[in-house]
C-alpha cells in the first residue's frame, strides 16, 4: 500500500512538471494561430498536453514504484526534492506563461 502511495505521488508530480514544461514549450515555439482560420486549437492543444503529461505520469509512477521498492531511504530524500521542484516549476510557469 505504501509503495502504491509513493508511486501516485511521483506520478502526480511528473504530471504537473510535464504539463508545465509542455505549456512553456508550446508558448515559445508555437505562437497562437489566427483564430479565424482554426476554431478549436486552444482546446485541442490542452487535451494533447494532458495526454502527453498523463503518459509521462504513468511512466514516472512505474519508475517511482520501482525506486521505492529498492530503497525507501533514498526515495524519501528524492521525494522532498521532487516536491520542491514541482512547486517551483508550476509557479514559474503560472507566472510567466499563464
Amino acid at each position: 500500500m505504501r509503495g502504491l502511495l509513493r508511486a501516485l505521488v511521483v506520478a502526480a508530480c511528473a504530471f504537473a512538471i510535464a504539463y508545465s514544461l509542455l505549456r512553456v514549450a508550446q508558448a515559445l515555439f508555437f505562437p497562437a494561430p489566427d483564430p479565424r482560420t482554426v476554431v478549436v486549437v486552444g482546446r485541442i492543444a490542452f487535451y494533447w498536453r494532458c495526454a502527453i503529461a498523463g503518459f509521462a505520469a504513468i511512466v514516472a509512477g512505474i519508475g517511482g514504484s520501482a525506486l521505492a521498492a529498492r530503497s525507501t531511504r533514498s526515495f524519501d530524500e528524492l521525494l522532498s526534492l521532487l516536491l520542491t521542484t514541482t512547486i517551483a516549476i508550476g509557479v514559474l510557469q503560472g507566472v510567466f506563461v499563464p
